[in-house]
C-alpha cells in the first residue's frame, strides 16, 4: 500500500493506513449499514463472545460516535502520556 505524503499524514505510522484499508472492506461497510438499521444487537452478534455476553447481561453496552472531521493528524499523540 502506498503511503500518502504531505503535512496531514506526516508522522502517522503504517498501522493507520493498514487499518483504514482493512476497515474499508465491503464486510465492514455492510456491518455499518446493518448497525445503522438494527442497532446495537448487530454489533454484539458480530463481535467477540465476551462483548456479546456483557451486552446481553446488561453489564456493558456499545457506544459509537461518527466524527464530523478527520483526526488522523492526532494519531501520533495516542498513548504518549
Amino acid at each position: 500500500m502506498a503511503r500518502r505524503r504531505g503535512s496531514f499524514s506526516t508522522g502517522l505510522d503504517e498501522r493507520f493506513y493498514e487499518a483504514r484499508e482493512a476497515f474499508s472492506a465491503p464486510r465492514f461497510k455492510a456491518l455499518y449499514r446493518a448497525w445503522k438499521q438494527d442497532g446495537e444487537p448487530t454489533l454484539a452478534s458480530a463481535g467477540s463472545r465476551a462483548i456479546s455476553d456483557a451486552v446481553n447481561a446488561g453489564a456493558g453496552h456499545i457506544e459509537t460516535l461518527e466524527l464530523g472531521h478527520r483526526y488522523g493528524h492526532l494519531a501520533p499523540l495516542v498513548a504518549v502520556a
